[in-house]
Formats: structure tokens, sequence, C-alpha cells
């Protein structure tokens, strides 16, 4: 019988090989995993009770129970969730008491166990005659990847999330315990409780840390819509909104990411849905009616039809009430693309002749707000004098299984799936800070401004 600590399946004596590599999603409101061998990648529905997408997406929570236990939850539980772990990991990584590293490693621990025997169990036909071979990727907000003190820290909880994940049941009861003497030790497996389950662990080679921007985008990256040059990725999520500006570059057989703007704002869809509800209690629009009393990123937030709908409002005094806000989110757009064409004008686009792609993903864009923001950021680029925006959609590759989900929900898997890769195919990844000098000359080809690797 499967157990959540196993790594194999039980009585298997299979000598073949299959190298699995997990797609660790640690998002600041839900984390999503995708674990994927050479030929097909599967999501994994880390609550499998839920229909549709909420099946694959597991808030950012956990309690501990009175018997010591840890468990993942569905919503915050009366003040005894602790929640807010990623977040508290990027502002301080290596607190004093290592409270955020340990945190965040307990939950991603208990995301990893229901991954991997969810996995095990759905897909039992296809690996259970074979030695599987673990690799873990976790991902990394763009404007952070040349934080070397922060991907560190992002690579040590992933490690020892795994270690923990990996623990008989007994053990587990300590796993915060545990999970805080990892942090500060030099060698983890000088602790003994962690050394008896050593076997299950993986190398610390074989886990890897990759930018989200570079990993949400491989699918379009590696599809026959792929364009090279400039981009622009507007990711909404529950509460934050991730503007990127990049270059896809292929020179010969190097496949290149260069990141000239990444910014990460309070601007995602929980955010808006509180503004919206504070808005129409000041204009004296929910009296008397039914009346959400807060959203948190931790429940499904609803759009601005939907909204309209429950709180018996019209989707016009919603629309009205949105203006400042999405002016916000228009200004943060507007302003990572300006930033790029001004520091490099024609050199890495021809902003005038053609379009910008861009791509809308992540859980808040399916909120038509956004999407009509982004359109009047095309429009008012067009009236500048300069091409505009091309908005597209993030392809969803035909390996990926997500049985329930309807394929126009992949792009809230788009960055697990990417991290569900062998990181050393996906070709390099220069940060904001690192950005290639570029060429004064004139150029007949934009890829003359990205040197090689060795050139950087």
């Amino acid at each position: 019988m499967l157990e959540a600590c196993h790594t194999q399946y039980p009585g298997s004596n299979g000598v073949q090989i299959q190298r699995l590599f997990v797609g660790l999603d640690f998002g600041t409101a839900f984390t999503k995993v995708v674990i994927a061998r050479s030929s097909d990648s599967f999501a994994v529905k880390l609550r499998p009770a839920l229909d549709g997408i909420d099946g694959y997406l597991q808030p950012g929570l956990f309690a501990q129970d009175a018997d010591g236990r840890h468990r993942l939850l569905n919503a915050p539980d009366d003040g005894r969730s602790v929640q807010n772990l990623k977040l508290v990991l990027m502002q301080r990584p290596e607190n004093p008491n290592h409270l955020a590293m340990a945190n965040a490693a307990v939950f991603l621990g208990l995301v990893l166990q229901q991954a991997r025997v969810q996995f095990m169990a759905d897909h039992r036909d296809i690996f259970r005659n074979s030695r599987l071979d673990w690799h873990l990727n976790i991902g990394l907000p763009a404007e952070s990847f040349n934080n070397l003190r922060l991907r560190d820290a992002f690579r040590k909880v992933a490690e020892i999330a795994w270690m923990l994940s990996v623990l008989d049941g007994t053990v587990a009861e300590c796993m915060f315990d545990i999970a805080r003497r990892a942090v500060r030790a030099p060698d983890p497996l000088d602790d003994r409780r962690l050394a008896a389950a050593e076997e299950r662990f993986i190398h610390h080679d074989n886990i890897g840390v990759l930018p989200e921007v570079q990993a949400e985008t491989i699918c379009y990256a590696t599809s026959s819509l792929r364009n090279n040059g400039l981009h622009l990725l507007v990711d909404v999520g529950a509460g934050t909104l991730d503007v990127n500006v990049f270059a896809l570059i292929a020179n010969a057989d190097e496949d290149r990411y260069v990141s000239h703007c990444a910014r990460v704002f309070h601007l995602g869809s929980a955010y808006l849905a509180k503004h919206r509800v504070t808005q129409l209690e000041a204009r004296g629009l929910l009296r008397d009616r039914p009346m959400v009393s807060r959203f948190t990123e931790y429940a499904a937030i609803p759009g601005r039809r939907e909204l309209a709908k429950d709180l018996q409002v019209s989707e016009d005094d919603i629309e009205d009430i949105d203006g400042v806000f999405l002016n916000e989110v228009g200004t943060a757009i507007w302003d990572a693309v300006n930033q790029v064409r001004k520091e490099y004008g024609n050199k890495v686009h021809r902003w005038r002749q053609d379009r910008l792609p861009a791509f809308l993903a992540g859980g808040g864009s399916t909120d038509d707000a956004y999407h009509d923001r982004l359109r009047l950021v095309h429009i008012h680029r067009k009236l500048y004098g300069w091409a505009g925006l091309e908005i597209r959609s993030l392809p969803k590759p035909d390996r990926l299984q997500m049985p329930g989900m309807p394929e126009a929900g992949f792009h809230r898997l788009a960055v697990a799936y990417g991290l569900a890769h062998d990181l050393l195919n996906l070709g390099d990844f220069i940060p904001p800070d690192q950005t290639p000098v570029v060429s004064t000359a004139p150029i007949a080809d934009y890829r003359a401004n990205y040197p090689g690797q060795e050139q950087v």
C-alpha cells in the first residue's frame, strides 16, 4: 500500500530507470504541481475531492493539530493557520528564528507528499515496474533571481521540503522542529531522524531553481507559435501583478531568455475585489443586499460579472469603480514597456513597425477588468504612434495531461509545467541587472545585440 513517504512502489523490483521532474510552483496564494517524464507531463490533483481547476490548486495554508501533526488547509482556520508563506520568505529568508524557511519547508513538504502519493496512485500502471529517479525544480520571481541569498534560500527550502516529505509517519509529527534544525545545520543528515530516511532523498544537484517567467513561457518558447525577440508577460495572481518584459533569443544551438524589466506590484485580484466592495459600500450600493464581507487570496475570487450578479449591482457600477485601481495596473504595464523602449530603443524591438507580443496569465487574468486594461494600454500606445500590443494566449502543450480541467485554464499551471523539465535543456536566463549591453551601431538582425554567453 502506498504511503505518503514512499518514493518507489512497494514490492517493485524494477530496474528500468524513469527520470521524473517535479515542477513545484510555490505561489503567493496557491501552489501547483506538474510531474513529467521525457515524453509527457501530468498535472497533479492536490485536492482530488474538488472539480475543475480547484482540484489542482492548493492554498498556501497549513496548521498543526493538537496531536502535533501538520495538515494542509483549504481556508484560514480561526487564527491557527500559518499563511503568507512565500511573501514572508521573500522578505525575510533568514530571520533570526528561521521561521520563514521552516514554515515554507513544512508546507511544501506536505504538498510534495500529497503530490507524490496522488501521482503514483493515478499512474501506477505506467510506472509501477520502474525505478523512479526524482528531480525537483522550484520557481523564483524574475526580479529576485540574481539575489543569490534568496535563490539559495529557495533551493534549501525545496531540499528540506523533500526531506520532510519522505519521513515516516511517527517522525513526521516533528516536522517543524526538524525543518528549523535543518535550516540551521550545515549538514541536515546530522539529525538521525533525517538520516533514517536518507535512501529516499534526492541529490542536491537534482534540485533546481528557475525564474518563473522563463518557466511560464516554456510552453510558448518550445511551440510552433514562438517568435524570437521582445515579449511582454503580465501575470495576475491573487495578491500580486507581475510585469515582465523579456526577449527570446536563439543563436545557433543556444536558447536564451533575457529579462529587460521585471516588476512585482500588489495589484492582484484579491486587492481588486476588496477595492470593489469598499467602494460599493461607500456609495451605498450594498444596503440591504447580499454581502461578501471580505475576500482573501486563498479563495475563489469572483470576477466583475460574477460579483455584480452575487451582490445584485450593475456591472457598469463596478466598471466605474474599477477605474482608479486599474489605472495603477495600466501604469505598471505602460511604465515597464516604456522603460525598455527608452533604454534600448529600436535595438531590441521595432516599436513603430511591429506589435509587441503580450501574454496575460495567472488566476486573476480571467477577470475582464485586467483584459480591458491591457487592451487600453494597446490603444494608448497606438495613439502615441507605436505599433501597440499583440495580445496572445499561452498555448497548452499537447504533452500535458490535466483531466477535468478545460484547456483555457492551462495558464494556471504554466509555471509548474515549465518547471517540470530538465533545466539543462532550457537555455540561459539573463536577469535584469545582467542584461547585455546593446550595440549602438545600426543592425540588420536584432540578435546581433545579444552577445554569446562567453561575452556576458
